[in-house]
């Protein structure tokens, strides 16, 4: 029912920077092919650090908008010799204020694009994609899906205070795979303090990244 998962046309942009080889813009068939679950106006960027090839597939990755990105670096630099193919989903961005069927249409939608594309694996680099939509993923599709957490793991056992703060979307902080996270790495010795935090995102996708109010809104979470 959604037309933005009927069919439409797609742009996808290439940079070409990891070696340090200059950028360059490269047009997939935009405007010529349709592909389901992606509007014209969807932002999606693809980082490759040489060209694809079936026998050198690239790691997938996608998020709801510029976050990911430094997961995206943390890959790069893990894994200097692989491909990486980005997704954006900018349009539909902050998934934190979308339900959990929503997103888990997005994240199949996001994931058979990548694959299209020739993804071996794919990395959910964004929080609330993984609590609503990661297990759908793996049940459907059949490449490997790798999924981030908030770190409350390390945060439990780095703490010297006794106490963590997180702030995250409210999809993610009230999701059941983030309070399992809670229960069995915080459990009752250490006070984990959940802080939703609407607005922030926006001002994130937006690049207000020191505007009066993004410091407001850092102040006040």
């Amino acid at each position: 029912t959604d037309p933005g998962l009927i069919g439409c046309h797609y742009r996808i942009f290439v940079h070409l920077s990891f070696n340090g080889t200059r950028g360059r813009a490269l047009d997939f068939g935009a405007d010529k092919e349709s592909v389901p679950g992606f509007p014209a106006t969807s932002r999606i960027a693809a980082v490759s650090a040489r060209r694809m090839s079936v026998r050198n597939a690239p790691i997938g990755m996608f998020d709801s908008g510029l976050g990911g990105l430094s997961g995206m670096h943390a890959v790069r630099d893990a894994l200097p010799g692989e491909d990486i193919l980005y997704y954006g989903d900018c349009l539909y961005a902050p998934y934190g204020d979308r339900n959990a069927e929503y997103i888990k249409e997005r994240c199949l939608a996001i994931g058979r694009f990548l694959i299209s594309k020739g993804a071996k694996a794919i990395v959910v680099s964004c929080n609330t994609a993984t609590a609503e939509g990661v297990n759908t993923m793996r049940e459907t599709l059949d490449i490997p899906i790798i999924g981030i957490e908030p770190a409350i793991k390390p945060a439990a056992a780095a703490t010297q205070t006794g106490v963590v703060g997180v702030i995250a979307t409210t999809r993610t902080i009230t999701s059941e795979r983030y309070l399992r996270l809670v229960r069995e790495f915080a459990g009752t010795k250490v006070k984990v303090v959940s802080v939703p935090c609407p607005g922030l995102m926006e001002c994130v996708e937006s690049g207000e990244w020191d505007s009066f109010r993004t410091q407001k809104l850092i102040e006040k979470y």
